[in-house]
Parts: structure tokens; sequence; C-alpha cells
């Protein structure tokens, strides 16, 4: 569950996310996480796509914020985190 500054909520609904650590890099084809990280000033350094879903690779993501994330602890700005939802899934369909 996201908890979202002012109150609102949002449960995530089951589906398969890739989330995983290599090198200085950070994938995940979570595009909730992906959101909140980029509103906390983390790194896109590429987006991979596969079929209609994107992965989207950061930088020198600290692994303490991915389990704050995990916990539900990660708070954001309602309209700044639904404006880079839509960047994100604009950017994946953009690419061929």
């Amino acid at each position: 569950m996201i908890f979202l500054q002012g109150g609102l909520q949002t449960d995530k609904y089951p589906i398969r996310v890739r989330n995983f650590f290599m090198d200085d890099f950070y994938k995940t084809s979570d595009i909730i996480l992906a959101a909140c990280l980029r509103l906390n000033d983390y790194d896109l350094v590429m987006i991979e796509k596969d079929g209609n879903k994107g992965t989207f690779v950061f930088a020198n993501v600290d692994p303490g914020f991915v389990t704050e994330y995990d916990l539900g602890k990660v708070l954001v700005e309602p309209v700044s985190f639904n404006n880079t939802i839509k960047r994100l899934t604009t950017s994946v369909r953009r690419m061929s």
C-alpha cells in the first residue's frame, strides 16, 4: 500500500514485478516504485521496453529507500505522483 501526502492511499493490485540491484544500478518494472524514486530525486538512466511494459533503470538507489517503499512508509505529493506516472507511461509507449 502506498500512502500519499494528504491522506490519500492506493492499493497495488497483484502484478509481476521485477526488482533487483545490479552494480550501481537498480532495475524495476514497478511503475509506482519508479514514480516514487523519480519524485525522491533518484536518477532514471534508461527505460528498457519488454513487450508493452517498461523496466526502469535507476542509478545509485539506496536499498533503505526501497525497504521503506515496501513497508509503505514513502510519502509523495499526490499531483506530482500522478503526473510522474503519466510521464513514465508515455515514455514507455513512445519507445519502439
